[in-house]
Protein backbone atom coordinates (compact mmCIF):
# COMPACT_ATOMS: atom_id res chain seq x y z
CA UNK A 1 0.00 0.00 0.00
CA UNK A 2 1.14 3.48 -0.81
CA UNK A 3 -0.30 6.86 0.10
CA UNK A 4 -0.78 9.57 -2.51
CA UNK A 5 1.18 12.69 -1.54
CA UNK A 6 -1.48 15.03 -2.94
CA UNK A 7 -4.81 13.59 -1.74
CA UNK A 8 -3.61 11.13 0.97
CA UNK A 9 -5.60 8.25 -0.53
CA UNK A 10 -4.13 4.88 0.44
CA UNK A 11 -4.10 2.39 -2.41
CA UNK A 12 -2.25 -0.54 -3.85
CA UNK A 13 0.75 0.08 -6.02
CA UNK A 14 -0.20 1.75 -9.29
CA UNK A 15 1.54 4.32 -11.45
CA UNK A 16 -1.05 7.04 -10.73
CA UNK A 17 -3.56 7.85 -7.99
CA UNK A 18 -7.15 6.74 -8.61
CA UNK A 19 -8.60 9.92 -7.12
CA UNK A 20 -6.35 12.78 -8.30
CA UNK A 21 -4.29 11.07 -11.05
CA UNK A 22 -1.10 12.32 -9.43
CA UNK A 23 2.04 10.19 -9.45
CA UNK A 24 2.38 7.70 -6.60
CA UNK A 25 5.61 7.31 -4.61
CA UNK A 26 7.49 4.03 -4.69
CA UNK A 27 6.50 1.56 -1.98
CA UNK A 28 8.44 1.71 1.28
CA UNK A 29 8.84 -2.03 1.66
CA UNK A 30 9.08 -4.67 -1.01
CA UNK A 31 8.42 -8.13 0.36
CA UNK A 32 9.86 -11.22 -1.23
CA UNK A 33 8.89 -14.73 -0.17
CA UNK A 34 11.86 -17.07 0.11
CA UNK A 35 11.78 -20.55 1.59
CA UNK A 36 14.64 -21.10 4.00
CA UNK A 37 15.74 -24.53 5.11
CA UNK A 38 16.76 -25.35 8.67
CA UNK A 39 20.42 -24.58 7.92
CA UNK A 40 19.76 -20.99 6.83
CA UNK A 41 20.08 -21.49 3.06
CA UNK A 42 17.34 -21.41 0.49
CA UNK A 43 15.74 -24.69 -0.52
CA UNK A 44 13.37 -25.75 -3.28
CA UNK A 45 9.71 -26.13 -2.50
CA UNK A 46 8.90 -29.84 -2.31
CA UNK A 47 5.55 -31.64 -2.55
CA UNK A 48 3.98 -32.62 0.78
CA UNK A 49 4.50 -36.32 0.01
CA UNK A 50 8.25 -35.72 -0.18
CA UNK A 51 8.24 -34.00 3.23
CA UNK A 52 6.25 -36.93 4.61
CA UNK A 53 8.80 -39.38 3.20
CA UNK A 54 11.68 -37.38 4.69
CA UNK A 55 9.94 -37.28 8.08
CA UNK A 56 9.43 -41.04 8.09
CA UNK A 57 13.03 -41.66 7.00
CA UNK A 58 14.36 -39.40 9.73
CA UNK A 59 12.12 -40.98 12.38
CA UNK A 60 13.22 -44.51 11.46
CA UNK A 61 16.91 -43.59 11.36
CA UNK A 62 16.79 -41.74 14.67
CA UNK A 63 14.76 -44.33 16.60
CA UNK A 64 16.15 -47.48 14.93
CA UNK A 65 12.65 -48.98 15.16
CA UNK A 66 9.64 -48.72 12.88
CA UNK A 67 7.22 -48.97 15.81
CA UNK A 68 8.97 -46.19 17.75
CA UNK A 69 9.15 -44.13 14.54
CA UNK A 70 5.37 -44.50 14.15
CA UNK A 71 4.87 -43.40 17.75
CA UNK A 72 7.15 -40.39 17.29
CA UNK A 73 5.20 -39.36 14.18
CA UNK A 74 1.90 -39.97 16.01
CA UNK A 75 0.67 -42.43 13.40
CA UNK A 76 -0.31 -46.07 13.71
CA UNK A 77 1.84 -49.09 13.00
CA UNK A 78 -0.23 -50.08 9.94
CA UNK A 79 -0.08 -46.52 8.61
CA UNK A 80 3.70 -46.28 8.76
CA UNK A 81 4.11 -49.66 7.06
CA UNK A 82 1.65 -48.61 4.34
CA UNK A 83 3.47 -45.33 3.79
CA UNK A 84 6.81 -47.13 3.72
CA UNK A 85 5.44 -49.34 0.96
CA UNK A 86 4.20 -46.33 -1.01
CA UNK A 87 7.58 -44.58 -0.68
CA UNK A 88 9.58 -47.78 -1.38
CA UNK A 89 11.22 -47.70 2.05
CA UNK A 90 12.26 -51.01 3.54
CA UNK A 91 13.99 -51.99 6.77
CA UNK A 92 16.40 -54.92 6.92
CA UNK A 93 18.55 -55.69 9.96
CA UNK A 94 17.48 -52.35 11.49
CA UNK A 95 18.87 -50.47 8.47
CA UNK A 96 16.66 -48.31 6.26
CA UNK A 97 17.01 -49.00 2.53
CA UNK A 98 15.18 -47.30 -0.31
CA UNK A 99 14.75 -50.12 -2.77
CA UNK A 100 12.89 -53.37 -2.66
CA UNK A 101 15.09 -56.10 -1.16
CA UNK A 102 16.05 -58.94 -3.48
CA UNK A 103 15.12 -62.32 -2.04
Amino acid sequence: MVRCRQCELRQFLAPHCRRCSGPLPPPDVVREVVQVDSFGGSAPILPMAEYEKLAIQHAIKSTQSVIQAAESQRIGKATIYRKMEVFNLFVRNDLLIEEEPRV
